[in-house]
């Protein structure tokens, strides 16, 4: 057999498994054993739903949940997005860009501070 052909089947094995989904989640809270989860496939159907059931759901989901008090706060914690800060300066040409330091004071680009 053919060393290269070998090689090629090696790596085709191993990169064609490599890109197959989990089946399994695993949940470590730090509190005792962790929560595993095999989901389901072989039982799980669509369902059909009557428009006051599925209207009553939305309202009892929409109930319990209460937007943010600071929306840009909570996406920035939700996405670990750090917070911006420093002077920005905005020309037609370049658009938004960030100034190092504190901006000189002349006229040109429009200076704002995040």
């Amino acid at each position: 057999m053919d060393p290269r052909l070998l090689v090629v089947a090696v790596l085709f094995l191993a990169l064609s498994t490599a890109c197959s989904t989990t089946r399994v989640v695993r949940l470590d809270m730090g509190q005792g054993q962790p929560i595993i989860h095999l989901p389901r496939t072989d039982d799980a159907r669509p369902v059909e739903l009557e428009e006051e059931e599925f209207t009553h759901a939305i309202v009892q989901e929409a109930r319990q949940w209460r937007p943010p008090v600071n929306p840009e706060k909570a996406a920035r914690e939700l996405f670990e997005v750090p917070p911006r800060s420093g002077w920005y300066g905005y020309t037609q040409r370049q658009g938004v860009f960030p100034v190092e330091g504190q901006p000189p004071l002349r006229s040109g680009p429009r200076w704002m501070r995040a």
